[in-house]
């Protein structure tokens, strides 16, 4: 075993593997004998497409360039598609129009056809999150409207709601009739199996989706607007998700009522509720960053019912639900699920992912001891298995109560540290911050552990996947907790001896940047800190940012601004910079409208202004999170240059000092 000073390994894994290991995969849906799914292609300016597979045949695409799936609905997206027994709808990205185009022959590539007007305003009028009546006659689907001159972040410009839309067969542009309106907020608009009925998710400020949601259900008239809407389930302490009506006129829907997102059924025929699913250790629900997403589908089978995407400790499983009431765990492989659909026979496709190999979407019978059958799978070049680093689940004390993280040590084929020598660490917070981390591949952590250098990805309080209990210890705590168990896990790993207590670093990008910041400022364990993207200045934040967001910091900081400004200026990292004493390095993209850029310059003008060493990055064409392939190797590489820096280790590829660097 060859011995080598950690973090300077050479890897294989390389920026350019990370960043441009081959098609992402996205969500599924399945129809008439077919699955079909979204790639979106580093290779084509990240456009994204669907395809469609029939028989487990190759895939082929349902559109072609420029035609790009993805809409700017809440600016996270998602639900940007959805099929019927002809056609797929989709929300193209260039103009934020809903399009449909037939995939009965996809081989003709036929040119998908416009079904909404064109606004005066680009991107004013945006789709997501759709279903047809069993006709064909009508879509109906959510619409977000930037009114005014501009598509600004001002919340006061921007309305939510539902629409109906003539899905005609002629290429004239329809225009929408808004069914549904008043409230801030609506996702999951779901037709019943005689399109008597219209059920959606409605919620407004200062609730967020996995805070309290109503589940409304309404009478479809002739001419398909809504009559006697009336609330089924949810409140404003209540989360209701994910809801979808059985075959047989059930109303199925996830609900938090009890501490842990469970399933439960109504009837609106008898008006009776049952719960149909009784976990409290694990929960089938998650927060509803984006559209589409969906923990459960009803199953085609004698047997079982429903097919449930279940959540214990941050690792997904995969259960059944049989009609006599019991729930099953499936033996497969992965620990991480994307999306769900049912097929024809019984069973599911699924996008998912193991710890040990890339993204998949696949199908399962649902049966006892069944193998998953892979339909497609995300490029990886080969990597021997020695390089990889595995998850480990740790749990510690944070204070007075337990916090959680995955911990991966360095790892490579034939090499080792030096004698007497621990690795040192990079500590994880995710963003959201309501979200979490999974033990799923992730080659932007292979990156480090395999250059020898331990990382530990932390869920702490606030984070979902634990029950709603430990997801509201955020609630008013932001910049605290977070920090607390990010630096708890430090104090854990160095007291198991697991990593180097003097070579620490800390990374987040968006609400993790924050963490970031905050921990650099309470803590003097950290050798420096990466901020991707993250918030600084909550002042600022309260004012400028999209309508989505606009509130959530009422929850997270236990109240809204101005009244509560005490608590925002305490936990903005831009008022305390004379307690940053520690490198820094800040990425971000000029586009964001969710953290915008001069949040990020705030912060360096008041490194500089104090002396400290620090690299500021601002990336062109870039928004929320990078995509460009360019700009994210260029982030790795420059992550790499300035922990090797900072923790004093010489890359084994070596990279020149950027010129964005000031001090070091």
């Amino acid at each position: 075993m060859k011995k080598q000073a950690y973090g300077t390994w050479a890897s294989p894994i390389t920026a350019d593997m990370v960043t441009q290991s081959g098609v992402q995969l996205g969500a599924v849906a399945y129809r008439n004998g077919a699955a079909f799914w979204a790639e979106t292609r580093p290779d084509d300016d990240n456009r994204c497409a669907v395809v469609k597979s029939c028989n487990g045949q190759s895939p082929v695409d349902l559109f072609a360039a420029p035609f790009n799936t993805r809409t700017r609905v809440h600016e996270y997206g998602g639900g940007s598609w959805w099929v019927d027994d002809t056609y797929l709808y989709f929300t193209h990205w260039d103009d934020q129009c809903l399009y449909r185009v037939n995939h009965i022959e996809p081989e003709k590539n036929p040119e998908p056809i416009a079904l909404t007007p064109t606004p005066a305003v680009k991107h004013a009028h945006r789709y997501a999150d759709g279903c047809v009546s069993p006709d064909g006659n009508y879509i109906v689907c959510v619409r977000e409207r930037h009114e005014g001159e501009s598509t600004s972040s001002d919340s006061t410009q921007v309305i939510n709601e539902l629409v109906v839309i003539a899905n005609t067969a002629n290429k004239q542009r329809q225009s929408c009739v808004t069914i549904a309106g008043g409230a801030d907020f609506y996702s999951t608009p779901r037709l019943s199996p005689d399109a008597t009925t219209l059920s959606w998710v409605q919620w407004s400020h200062p609730q967020m989706p996995w805070d309290g949601t109503q589940l409304m259900v309404a009478d479809v008239q002739a001419d398909y607007r809504l009559n006697n809407t009336r609330l089924v389930a949810g409140s404003n302490t209540e989360s209701v998700m994910g809801a979808l009506w059985t075959g047989d006129g059930q109303l199925a829907y996830c609900s938090d009522e009890s501490g842990w997102w469970n399933l439960y059924q109504y009837t609106p025929s008898a008006k009776q509720y049952k719960q149909l699913t009784h976990f409290d250790d694990c929960e089938v629900g998650t927060p509803a960053w984006i559209f589409g997403t969906q923990r459960f589908v009803e199953l085609r089978d004698a047997e079982n019912q429903f097919a449930l995407l279940v959540t214990q400790a941050a690792s997904d499983q995969l259960y059944v639900l049989d009609k006599s009431g019991n729930t099953r765990q499936l033996n497969t492989p992965y620990c991480s699920f994307s999306s769900i659909a049912a097929d024809d026979e019984g069973g599911i496709v699924v996008h998912a992912q193991s710890a040990g190999s890339p993204a998949c979407i696949a199908s399962h019978t649902c049966q006892p001891n069944s193998e998953a059958r892979v339909l497609k799978k995300a490029e990886l070049l080969t990597i021997d298995e020695a390089w990889l680093s595995t998850a480990k689940p740790i749990e510690f004390l944070s204070g007075d109560r337990h916090a959680h993280a995955f911990f991966y040590p360095p790892a490579g084929k034939g090499i080792t540290g030096l004698d007497n020598e621990l690795p040192p660490v990079i500590v994880m917070g995710h963003g959201g911050p309501t979200g979490h981390s999974t033990p799923s591949l992730n080659l932007s952590i292979q990156y480090w552990t395999s250059r020898g250098i331990a990382v530990v990805d932390v869920n702490y309080g606030g984070s979902s996947g634990f029950g709603r209990g430990f997801r509201r210890l955020l609630d008013g705590q932001w910049g605290v907790v977070d920090v607390e168990d990010c630096v708890a896990a430090t104090a854990y790993l160095a007291q198991h001896a697991l990593v180097d207590a003097q070579r620490m670093v800390i990374r987040g990008g968006s609400a993790g940047g924050l963490t970031v910041l905050r921990a650099l400022q309470t803590s003097e364990l950290f050798a420096g800190g990466t901020s991707l993207y993250g918030v600084t200045d909550l002042e600022m934040l309260a004012g400028d940012t999209h309508k989505f967001e606009s509130q959530y910091l009422d929850g997270l900081l236990g109240g809204p601004y101005p009244e509560h400004k005490a608590t925002y200026v305490a936990r903005s990292p831009i008022h305390h910079t004379d307690k940053l004493s520690c490198p820094i390095l800040v990425l971000q993209g000029d586009e964001d409208k969710i953290v915008p850029p001069n949040q990020s310059a705030a912060i360096i003008d008041a490194a500089a202004a104090k002396g400290l060493p620090h690299a500021y990055v601002l990336f062109e064409g870039e928004q929320h999170g990078f995509r460009i392939t360019k700009n994210k190797v260029r982030a790795l590489q420059l992550e790499l240059w300035f922990y090797g820096s900072v923790l004093h280790f010489a890359p084994a590829n070596n990279i020149d000092t950027p010129a964005e660097a000031v001090g070091f």
